[in-house]
């Protein structure tokens, strides 16, 4: 399993070069976490927007504007939304899960490498010299996630790590299980 995954790199190791260790992000972290959150936002928006649909074609309330009953008109709207919602979600969820399945990250004895993507494969690499700076984040929802997880930036001086807690920019290796030990 190992060698496999330290092939996703080969072709865009230098001749000299040779993966050291390769990680997989984690998977409830990556995926069920993120899609819980974005499932429970989901569900508010969208399930708030089919009520007041349903309400609107059950003649629960109305919308008169200028003297005009509007109300099937915005019940057709709200229940459009909410499909919008709904179907987002969906395509969240295929996105969330066509990128995991891409995602690795592997540092070699010369750089740090990410591979991901979601039509193609995508490589971002940052050369071991360069790093000038590395930060590691676990947040709440790593804390839930057994063994916990975190997130770890790469910063150079091309790539700087920023923002709060630094952790804004550079490269980054998202929801890697003990991320202090890593």
């Amino acid at each position: 399993d190992g060698i496999i995954m330290k092939e996703m790199f080969a072709a865009i190791l230098d001749k000299d070069e040779q993966i050291i260790k390769v990680y997989k992000p984690n998977k409830k972290r990556s995926i069920t976490i993120n899609m819980i959150v974005l499932g429970l936002f989901n569900i508010i928006m969208g399930g708030g927007l089919l009520v007041l649909s349903l309400l609107g074609f059950l003649g629960k309330i109305t919308v008169i504007e200028d003297g005009v009953d509007d109300t099937r008109a915005f019940a057709i709207t709200m229940l459009v939304l909410a499909l919008i919602f709904f179907l987002g979600f969906f395509i969240a969820l295929l996105v969330q899960v066509v990128t995991y399945r891409k995602t690795y990250y592997a540092f070699s004895n010369k750089r740090i490498l990410i591979r991901t993507g979601f039509i193609g494969v995508d490589f971002t690499v940052l050369e071991m010299k360069l790093i000038g700076t590395t930060s590691i984040k676990v947040g709440v929802f790593d804390k839930f996630v057994r063994p916990n997880t975190g997130t770890i930036r790469f910063g150079s001086n091309a790539t700087p790590v920023t923002g709060q807690n630094n952790m804004a920019g550079g490269l980054t290796f998202k929801n890697i299980d003990n991320a202090y030990d890593t």
